[in-house]
């Protein structure tokens, strides 16, 4: 490595510190120094510098992923993916995961509900939140109609009688 003098190349060594290559937290007032030493001390003398830098957190999406289920069954499992890692990370590196809620129940109505997420920590990311859906269907039914008599005489009166039952989810 070389710095220049004068428009003239100047061969020495440089030292960060941190280390060259370093990723640094997020966070204010993190120093950053560098020395350069050249091979020609005799003509030439070390020079150092530093500057303090604010790294700002990365911006992290979590998204709600969209679930259903049948009217009567319980609630499904809630997921959220993350969009935005950088420098290799994933969800190991944040100090509490995103907590998802929806505001139904088990035995919610038909329609779609609201699932949110929030709670995400972590120093070296900033969170925005995308909601999902649940849609809850109507639970299937199962339908037998049953007459009062196997085979009639023409003019006898027969009696339907019609069941109908919720298939268990």
């Amino acid at each position: 490595a070389a710095a220049t003098y004068a428009g003239t190349n100047v061969p020495g060594k440089w030292v960060y510190s941190p280390d060259f290559g370093t990723v640094l937290n997020a966070g204010a007032g993190q120093s950053l120094s560098v020395t350069f030493t050249p091979t020609d001390s005799d003509s030439f003398q070390p020079i150092s510098g530093s500057v303090l830098l604010e790294v700002s957190p990365a911006p992290l999406t979590i998204v709600a992923n969209n679930a259903s289920k049948a009217y009567g069954a319980a609630l499904p499992e809630m997921v959220a993916g993350y969009e935005g890692f950088v420098n290799g990370d994933d969800t190991n590196q944040l100090t509490a995961l995103a907590k998802l809620t929806t505001t139904a129940t088990a035995l919610s109505d038909v329609g779609v509900y609201p699932i949110t997420a929030g709670g995400a920590r972590s120093e070296n990311y900033s969170f925005q939140y995308v909601s999902g859906s649940l849609t809850i269907t109507q639970a299937l039914t199962v339908a037998r109609i049953v007459s009062s008599a196997d085979q009639a005489a023409p003019g006898t009166k027969i009696e339907f009688t019609a069941q109908i039952s919720a298939v268990a989810p």
